[in-house]
């Protein structure tokens, strides 16, 4: 049995694999092939998304905790996955709240966007940030910063 259940999870959990395998060699054609492979990846989460999933409510397995401590929302893999800014978005604006949904160490998605990308790189705009950044309510990051 595989890390996760849910085939949204799945799909995250796979492009997120993806974006962590470095090339076998390293030449500019395995990298450009390695990217294409990841950003592939990460269209098959949003197509899958986009098509209402494989039948179920969507909106109910955006919400889904899976994983192997029961802490993993697609939300959360695609955040530390690193996926593209438009697919972050896209989840936020189907389930607003996933981004309330904290893990085992208390911590919201937004937490571990901040601890895996520079400022620019995270998917805020006038409309997500507002979604992405709910009132926290005492919630920390590891060190218990708000």
């Amino acid at each position: 049995m595989g890390r996760y259940n849910p085939p949204l999870h799945k799909l995250c959990d796979s492009a997120h694999r993806k974006s962590q395998q470095q090339p076998l060699a390293s030449t500019p054609n395995s990298k450009k092939s390695q990217n294409e492979d990841v950003a592939l990846a990460w269209e098959k989460v949003r197509s899958y998304i986009q098509n209402g999933g494989d039948g179920e409510n969507i909106h109910d397995e955006l919400l889904q905790m899976d994983g192997p401590n029961k802490d993993d929302t697609p939300l959360r893999i695609c955040v530390v996955g690193r996926a593209p800014s438009p697919l972050v978005v896209l989840l936020v604006d189907l389930a607003p709240r996933s981004t309330q949904m904290v893990d085992g160490k208390l911590r919201l998605p937004l937490h571990l966007a901040c601890k895996r990308a520079s400022v620019n790189e995270l998917p805020l705009n006038a409309s997500s940030g507002r979604k992405f950044f709910p009132n926290t309510g005492g919630s920390g990051d590891d060190d218990g910063s708000v």
